[in-house]
Formats: C-alpha cells, sequence, structure tokens
C-alpha cells in the first residue's frame, strides 16, 4: 500500500516520500502486481467456496 498510495503514509509519518521515489521501479512492479494478485485469488477462492458450499 505504501509503494501504490506513498501520501497517506506520508502524513502520518510512516515514510518519506523521497525514499518512495527512489525505490527501483522494476520492484516496485513486482510487489505491487504480486500484491493485487494476492487479493484477486483471495476473491476468487472465496467465491468458488460459497458457491461449492451453498450452490452445489
Amino acid at each position: 500500500m505504501i509503494l501504490m498510495m506513498p501520501e497517506i503514509s506520508t502524513r502520518r509519518g510512516i515514510v518519506i516520500v523521497a525514499e518512495v521515489e527512489r525505490f527501483p521501479k522494476g520492484l516496485k512492479r513486482i510487489l505491487v502486481l504480486s500484491w493485487g494478485v494476492f487479493w484477486l485469488l483471495g476473491l476468487v477462492f472465496f467465491v468458488f467456496g460459497v458457491y461449492v458450499k451453498y450452490i452445489l
């Protein structure tokens, strides 16, 4: 979350904007994509579990 929206963390004093801007772009892309895939798969598994339990 900090890499995606650094302004929120800056207001709270958690991170310095310059540190986020200096973060390697390739690594940032990998981290953000893996975070997004994690949540997407979690949602898919949740929906699948509800489907199996209540619809089948």
